[in-house]
């Protein structure tokens, strides 16, 4: 669903960005979106929550069963482990 978005708005965005020494590429941009994905979750009208696919992924995740299929759940970057927490 597209929200008007008046021209008069998009002219403030640019040009608190132009100030800020900022640019756009207006190939990446899209105007008057009621959310938008953005790395894995969901935004709109500034609230952030998790798609609903992913949810729904994680309720039906089925348990290892055997201790053999833990080793995939626990991919651990080395740095972490080498860091004091």
């Amino acid at each position: 669903m597209l929200s008007i978005v008046s021209v008069g708005q998009i002219r403030s965005v640019t040009e608190c960005l132009g100030a800020a020494g900022l640019t756009i590429k207006l190939r990446k941009c899209c105007f008057g979106r009621q959310h938008l994905l953005y790395l894995g979750h969901k935004i709109s009208a500034g609230l952030l929550a998790i798609p609903e696919h992913r949810v729904t992924a994680l309720a039906n995740f089925v348990k290892p069963i055997t201790a053999g299929s833990y080793p995939a759940l626990l991919i651990v970057p080395v740095h972490s482990l080498l860091l004091p927490p």
